[in-house]
């Protein structure tokens, strides 16, 4: 027993891997172990960091999603993990890797929760933006041979032409913003004169999760025969943080506005959960914040705001575009329902977006509507059902 405590301690003493014991059952989960290889990571002595909440390693920086994440599971008693902006003694700052394992006792009653950190900071950066960049490389000659099977499977089924093209320009929206996401990354990392390892970083996770995004997409073309006979699956609808995905889409579409000058306000005051589909989530947020920039002039301003409404969380994606006449508001969330507004850079429009729109949203058991004035830009909302948490 000896032998094997000894080796423990030795083994958790020597680790390079950050280790730490934070107790569940005092107020604020103060730290009361860390091995020397959490010392290592941060810079601090023993005597600094125990009696003391992880947190303290944000320093300033604790706004991150990552973060709301983490105290979230810790609230609910629960493990995870991610990656957080964590600053050295010395005020450098690199990325921590943190996994919170919960610890019950025989009773089931959380006593401890261990933590691992792990210094990533040297990690991917460009090489994984240049991995996410080849997986869209290979998505994209993947579309191109499901393309093929997508017609052989179509004339088997006796699909009409108008169908086939209606079911074939909707997947290719689909993809539109994402490889655009994916190309306006791209050209971000090339200017690595002005560019920092921090935001390389940021970027390639962005870009990362952009990819797998796309994935779903492009299995919706094998399954295209139920599809097109409207033999839709229902969707699995879960408890999903609204909040958070909705700052990582305005992450990664930060560096599009700033090439128009478009400042994007965001005003999310906590983390509101809804009751959701991820994908679909995603790619209804996408296509509404996709459409604000587009339809935006250059140096004005769009926003998204998030609220609670009775049942429901709002969210509200705005703009200072042209707004829509009349007539246009007639025609929005219809087939063929093309807008006289031209986006601002002549980007393109295949008036199916909204569409899509409105058919998540449907099956997700919520409802979108558009309020505007000509001349005064345009607020698109969403209502989901929410979930507390």
């Amino acid at each position: 027993m000896n032998i094997q405590s000894n080796l423990l301690d030795y083994i958790l003493q020597h680790s390079p891997i950050g280790v730490t014991i934070a107790d569940a059952q005092v107020p604020d989960t103060p730290l009361i172990f860390a091995n020397a290889g959490f010392m290592n990571i941060t810079g601090y002595s023993l005597s600094e960091v125990i009696g003391k909440n992880c947190r303290f390693l944000q320093a300033h920086d604790t706004k991150q999603a990552a973060a709301r994440l983490m105290n979230d599971a810790i609230g609910n008693g629960e493990g995870c993990r991610t990656i957080l902006r964590n600053y050295r003694k010395d005020g450098t700052m690199f990325w921590n890797e943190i996994t919170l394992i919960p610890i019950r006792n025989e009773e089931q009653v959380l006593t401890h929760f261990i933590g691992i950190q792990f210094n990533v900071s040297a990690q991917r950066e460009y090489n994984e933006l240049q991995a996410a960049y080849d997986i869209i490389n290979e998505q994209i000659q993947n579309f191109a041979k499901q393309s093929d099977e997508l017609r052989r499977v179509n004339a088997q089924l006796h699909l009409s032409h108008e169908r086939i093209n209606d079911l074939a320009a909707t997947l290719a929206h689909d993809l539109q913003n994402p490889i655009a996401a994916m190309m306006s990354f791209v050209e971000v990392m090339r200017d690595s004169d002005t560019l920092s390892a921090e935001d390389r970083k940021m970027y390639g996770d962005v870009a990362y999760e952009t990819a797998e995004r796309m994935l779903p997409i492009i299995r919706r073309l094998v399954d295209i025969g139920r599809l097109a006979k409207q033999e839709i699956k229902p969707l699995e609808l879960f408890a999903l943080n609204v909040s958070s995905l909705v700052e990582l889409l305005v992450s990664g579409y930060v560096y599009r506005a700033n090439s128009k000058g478009i400042t994007i306000d965001s005003d999310i005051s906590q983390a509101f959960w809804v009751l959701a589909d991820e994908t679909s989530l995603y790619e209804v947020i996408d296509n509404l914040l996709s459409n604000a920039l587009k339809y935006t002039p250059h140096n004005k301003r769009v926003g998204v705001r998030l609220a609670r409404h009775g049942e429901h969380i709002r969210i509200a994606i705005w703009d200072e575009g042209p707004g829509l006449s009349d007539h246009d508001k007639t025609k929005i969330f219809k087939h063929n329902g093309r807008l006289s507004a031209r986006p601002t850079d002549g980007e393109t429009s295949t008036g199916l977006g909204l569409v899509i729109v409105q058919s998540m949203v449907q099956r997700m058991n919520g409802r979108v509507w558009c309020e505007s004035e000509h001349g005064c830009g345009a607020t698109f909302f969403v209502e989901l059902p929410a979930v507390d948490v």
